[in-house]
C-alpha cells in the first residue's frame, strides 16, 4: 500500500517525538532522516520542535536554580534566626547566673560582716609553753580574728596587735570548740600582745609589758580603701571624657570599656560599704569589691552586647 505525501508527513510528525527521544529502531531512524532530507516542512518541524525542547529543558534548569537558590536562601536565613535564638538564650543565662552571683557574693558579705568584740579572759585565753612558745585560745563565740606582727622599738623581739569578732553567720551557727594557735613557732622573742578594738579606745596590753609607760597606743583603720575608690572615680571620670571626645568607633569602644570597669568598681564599693572607706582588714574587703566589681562588669558587658545588637536591627 502506497502513502500519499500528505500522509507520509503525518506519520513522520508522529514519530518526530520519539525519534528526538531516541527511541526509534534503527529502521524508523533510517525512514525518518530520508523523509527529513526530502520535505522542507518536515525538516523545518524538527527544527523547532529540537528547540522546543531545549528551551524547555533550559528553562527547567533556570526554574530548577532558582527554586535551588531560593531553598539555600530560606535555610541560610533560618540558622541566622536559630543562632540569634541560641545566642540570646545564652546571653539571658549568663544574666541571670551573673545576676544570682551579684546576690551571694551581698548576702555572703553581710552574713560574715565583722562584729569586733572587746576583750575578755575567756575570749582570749593566753597559754605559755615550756619551749617559751606563746600559744593563743579563742572561745566558741570567736568566729575569726586579725593578727599583725611588728618589730618592737628595741629591735629585740616582736609585739603583737590582735583583734576577735564575731558576725551574723556565726551567730545563727555557733561554732562547737574553741580553738587555738601559736604566735612564735620558731620560738623567737615576744615582747608584748596589745588587744586592740574598733571604738577609738587605746590598744589593751593582755601579755608582756607595756613598752609605752608614758602612754599608750592605739591602732587606727586603714585609709587605703578610700584611696582605692577615689583613684577608680577619677578614671571614671577620665575615661568618660575621652570616650566622648574621640570619634573613631575602636578608640570609643575602649574608653567605654574602661569606663564601664572603673564605674563597676566605685558601684562596688558603694553597695558593700556605703560612704565609709575605711577598714581594718584591707584584703578580705577589697577581695570583696573585687569580686562584686568584676561581676557587675561582666553584667554590663553583655548589656551593651545586646544594646549595640538591637540597634543594628
Amino acid at each position: 500500500m502506497k502513502i500519499d505525501c500528505e500522509a507520509k508527513c503525518d506519520v513522520i510528525n508522529d514519530l518526530l517525538p520519539l525519534y528526538q527521544e531516541g527511541l526509534l529502531s534503527e529502521a524508523s531512524v533510517e525512514l525518518v532522516e530520508a523523509h527529513l532530507k526530502t520535505c522542507g516542512a518536515c525538516k523545518k518541524e524538527a527544527d523547532t520542535s529540537i528547540n522546543d525542547a531545549a528551551s524547555l529543558k533550559s528553562y527547567e534548569n533556570i526554574e530548577g536554580n532558582e527554586a535551588a537558590a531560593t531553598r539555600q536562601g530560606d535555610i541560610e536565613t533560618f540558622k541566622k534566626i536559630r543562632k540569634k535564638i541560641t545566642l540570646g538564650k545564652v546571653k539571658g543565662i549568663l544574666l541571670a547566673v551573673l545576676g544570682s552571683l551579684v546576690m551571694a557574693i551581698l548576702i555572703i558579705t553581710y552574713l560574715t560582716a565583722p562584729n569586733y568584740l572587746p576583750y575578755n579572759e575567756e575570749r582570749v585565753g593566753i597559754i605559755e609553753g615550756s619551749d617559751n612558745k606563746v600559744y593563743l585560745e579563742f572561745g566558741e563565740d570567736v568566729a575569726g580574728y586579725d593578727i599583725h606582727p611588728y618589730e618592737n622599738d628595741a629591735g629585740d623581739g616582736v609585739e603583737y596587735r590582735i583583734s576577735t569578732w564575731d558576725n551574723l553567720w556565726s551567730s545563727v551557727f555557733p561554732r562547737r570548740s574553741s580553738s587555738m594557735i601559736v604566735l612564735n613557732p620558731e620560738g623567737e622573742n615576744l615582747s608584748t600582745i596589745f588587744y586592740y578594738t574598733t571604738d577609738g579606745q587605746p590598744d589593751q596590753v593582755i601579755y608582756g609589758t607595756n613598752p609605752y609607760p608614758n602612754g599608750g597606743s592605739l591602732t587606727l583603720p586603714r585609709l587605703a580603701l578610700n584611696y582605692y575608690v577615689i583613684l577608680a572615680a577619677f578614671c571614671f571620670l577620665i575615661a568618660l571624657i575621652f570616650w566622648k571626645l574621640f570619634r573613631k568607633q575602636g578608640i570609643r569602644r575602649f574608653f567605654e570599656v574602661a569606663a564601664m570597669f572603673f564605674g563597676s568598681y566605685v558601684l562596688s564599693h558603694g553597695m558593700l560599704h556605703g560612704l565609709s572607706a575605711t577598714t581594718y582588714s584591707i584584703l578580705r574587703d577589697f577581695t570583696e569589691i573585687m569580686l562584686l566589681s568584676v561581676t557587675i562588669f561582666m553584667i554590663l558587658l553583655i548589656l551593651r552586647k545586646v544594646l549595640v545588637a538591637n540597634k543594628k536591627q
